[in-house]
C-alpha cells in the first residue's frame, strides 16, 4: 500500500473545475452499478458488520437498520455493551447514545452530521446534491496488478482530499486520503484513515453493496465483514431508544 501512496502523490494536480465530465461519468457509472435507489420501500434493510482490528482483542458489531431515506438506526456494541448509537424517524425524533452518558435528544442537523460516518450508501451517493468538487486524476497502477485504475480526486471539507480508485469493472476498489501538505493554510490532521479497500461486494435484492472492507489508521488494520438481509417494515424501531 505504500507504493500506492507514493504513486498517488505523483499524480498531476488537475485544474479545478467544480466537476469535469470524466469524473462525473466514472462516479455515475459506479452508482448505477450499486443501484442503491432500487432498495424496496415495503421492507427494511438490516446490515450487521463485524469489526476486528489488529492489536485489539475486542470484536465490535455494528448493526444498521434502514427503512427509508430518513428512517435510520445504528447501534455499535463491543465487549462492554452498547458504545454508540443513533436513531431517527425522519420527522420529529432524533436521538443519540454515547457510552457513559446514555441516550439524549439531538437536532436533526446534528443527527445527519453524525450519520455520515455510518451511511452505507457512501460519500459519493448524491454527489450532485452534496456539491462535491471532483476532478479526474488519470490512471494509476495499484501494487502488482497489470490493469490501471481510474482515479477521481474529491475535495473534502477540511484538510485533505480523497482519491477514489475505480476498477475496470466500474466498482470502487481503493480510497486514499491525502493531507494537502502544499496548502499551508490548512491544518494537517494528526490521525485519519490512510486508505480503505473494498474487497468484495454482495447482492441484496437488486442492489450491490460492499461485504468485505479494510482500512488503515495509525498503523492499525481494521477489517469489516457485513451480512445483509431484509426484514418487514417496523416503524416502532425508529420511535424508541
Amino acid at each position: 500500500m505504500k507504493k500506492i501512496l507514493i504513486a498517488l502523490m505523483l499524480l498531476p494536480m488537475a485544474a479545478w473545475a467544480q466537476v469535469d465530465s470524466t469524473s462525473a461519468r466514472i462516479v455515475d457509472r459506479y452508482l448505477d452499478i450499486l443501484n442503491i435507489d432500487a432498495l424496496p420501500q415495503d421492507s427494511m434493510l438490516v446490515l450487521t458488520t463485524t469489526i476486528t482490528s489488529t492489536g485489539s482483542n475486542d470484536t465490535v458489531v455494528m448493526q444498521r437498520w434502514y427503512q427509508s431515506l430518513h428512517m435510520f438506526r445504528v447501534e455499535v456494541k463491543g465487549s462492554t455493551g452498547l458504545q454508540t448509537a443513533l436513531c431517527g424517524n425522519g420527522k420529529n425524533r432524533y436521538r443519540g447514545y454515547l457510552e457513559g452518558m446514555g441516550w439524549g435528544d439531538m437536532t436533526s442537523t446534528a443527527f445527519y452530521n453524525h450519520l455520515i460516518a455510518f451511511d452505507f450508501r457512501g460519500p459519493l451517493h448524491g454527489w450532485r446534491a452534496k456539491n462535491l468538487i471532483m476532478s479526474y486524476a488519470g490512471k494509476v497502477n495499484v501494487e502488482q496488478r497489470e490493469e490501471k485504475l481510474d482515479a477521481v480526486r474529491v475535495e473534502v471539507e477540511g484538510s485533505y482530499t480523497r482519491l477514489y480508485l475505480f476498477e475496470p469493472s466500474g466498482l470502487l476498489g481503493v480510497i486514499v486520503e491525502l493531507d494537502e501538505a502544499l496548502d499551508s493554510s490548512r491544518v494537517t490532521r494528526e490521525s485519519h484513515i490512510e486508505w480503505k479497500c473494498e474487497h468484495e461486494y454482495g447482492m441484496i435484492g437488486e442492489t450491490l453493496l460492499p461485504t468485505l472492507e479494510s482500512f488503515m489508521r495509525d498503523n492499525r488494520l481494521t477489517i469489516l465483514r457485513t451480512e445483509m438481509h431484509f426484514e418487514p417494515r417496523n416503524d416502532k424501531l425508529f420511535n424508541h431508544d
